[in-house]
């Protein structure tokens, strides 16, 4: 029976575990009830220019060649393009819309200067020799096939004061020595071509990120040796803000991982020091595992969404039930004949009250307004109260009754606490304290607020 029931509750968490997404995405735990950060949250979120992918080729040979920088750009661009990930690549569509720009700026040429810039256009642009050559420069082109279709620009503008305004943008947006080389933005030197994205998914989406980076390596390796034609090398570097949410989300793995480790890795040797029979010690961890898996259970029943980060501090701060086991087998783990019923009758209402305090207390972080503290507190409470039921319900059905232990004189954790209170145990014990005393008189402690030491 206690079997059936550890399988039922294994296959419950493994059927959670297609209803919940873990999240590793750093934004959403960004507190949501102060303004400032709702706002700064909305931005990061919904600003489109911090989602743009940025790739750069480069040449470094001593004669560049312009025509193997386009001819790599523009296998990378198809590559992207045939990804399904992005929805423009290049400028090359920014080509189809200047017609429409140059036309809406043109239309709106009053609300493009203010007052100092009509002033520096008045002593360089309104003067008699310009206005001259603006004339003599209109009436050529119009005799020729360049004018064609020029006519209604020029009467709204016929000293071209719309090309001040595309050379600002253009400046804004590239540095003042590119140059535009058969629809690629090329440097002054000829040694590196831009290449800017718009990706179709957002790049907090660290699928996205994980198959992009894998598309771009390979590309960066098939550019970088040159094998397929034989032509110039050509180096590929990528960056952008899916960097940052991939990066992210081997943080927070690792550290939710190595938190779990670590914890559990502890516990397992301190439990393995408390009991005279080791693997008593051991399934102590077991309510404890059982109690993570139904609560991950239970939160996937009413929300779909967890961050990783409060799986990893969570899970460690569930295994506080220890403490709990550690009572219930050692009143089972005695010199004489002792039944599970009688052990978790003795635990039962001091471990009750414990709980229902500690759970309490977890569950207050459900108000804090900052959802990783609320995801924490809900699992942490969750896996705390389901720890202490199967306790009591399950455990006793693996060992019902256990026979008396042939104890050896002390057990290692007795045998260093005997140590610790003898005379000179007590004599270090006092010399700890007092440094710990002197320490807190030089701690500086420096508490960070700010959303980059959550990093």
């Amino acid at each position: 029976m206690a079997l059936f029931i550890c399988a039922c509750i294994v296959a419950a968490f493994v059927s959670s575990l297609f209803r919940v997404q873990i999240d590793n995405d750093i934004l959403n735990a960004m507190p949501r009830t102060d303004r400032v950060t709702h706002d700064a949250r909305e931005i990061l979120k919904h600003n489109p220019v911090l989602d743009r992918v940025v790739i750069d080729l480069c040449i470094t040979d001593s004669d560049p060649d312009k025509d193997r920088l386009v001819e790599a750009a523009d296998t990378v661009a198809e590559r992207l393009r045939q990804s399904g990930l992005f929805k423009t690549v290049g400028i090359g569509q920014i080509a189809g819309v200047m017609p429409d720009l140059l036309m809406d700026i043109t239309d709106n040429l009053p609300l493009m200067f203010d007052r100092n810039d009509l002033e520096q256009i008045e002593t360089s642009h309104l003067t008699q020799r310009r206005v001259d050559d603006f004339a003599k420069s209109t009436r050529d082109m119009l005799s020729g096939l360049q004018g064609i279709g020029q006519a209604q620009l020029i009467a709204k503008d016929p000293l071209e004061f719309r090309y001040l305004i595309l050379g600002r943008l253009a400046r804004s947006v590239f540095h003042q020595d590119a140059q535009v080389y058969k629809n690629h933005v090329i440097s002054g030197d000829g040694r590196h071509l831009l290449l800017i994205c718009a990706p179709a998914f957002p790049a907090t989406d660290t699928t996205f990120s994980r198959n992009l980076t894998g598309i771009l390596n390979e590309l960066a390796g098939e550019l970088g040796t040159g094998v397929k034609d034989r032509s110039k090398p050509v180096i590929l570097t990528h960056l952008g803000s899916y960097r940052y949410a991939l990066d992210n989300e081997r943080i927070v793995r690792r550290d939710a991982t190595r938190a779990l480790i670590l914890i559990t890795g502890g516990i397992a040797l301190l439990l393995l020091m408390s009991f005279p029979r080791p693997y008593l010690g051991i399934l102590a961890l077991v309510p404890a595992i059982a109690g993570t898996m139904l609560a991950f259970f239970a939160y996937s029943l009413f929300q779909t969404r967890i961050s990783a980060l409060a799986l990893g501090f969570g899970g460690a701060l569930i295994s506080i039930t220890v403490d709990h086991s550690i009572a219930y087998l050692l009143f089972l783990d005695r010199t004489q004949t002792s039944s599970a019923r009688y052990a978790s009758r003795e635990v039962w209402s001091i471990g009750l009250s414990a709980v229902l305090t500690t759970a309490g207390a977890f569950c207050v972080l459900l108000v804090s307004g900052f959802p990783l503290l609320a995801q924490v507190g809900c699992f942490a409470a969750l896996g705390i109260v389901f720890s202490f039921l199967f306790l009591h319900s399950v455990l006793p059905m693996f060992i019902p009754e256990l026979k008396a232990a042939r104890r050896p004189p002390l057990i290692p954790m007795e045998n260093l606490l005997k140590r610790v209170t003898t005379s000179r145990g007590w004599l270090v014990f006092g010399i700890a304290v007092v440094l710990m005393l002197f320490g807190i008189l030089f701690a500086k402690p420096s508490f960070h607020v700010d959303l980059s030491s959550m990093n």
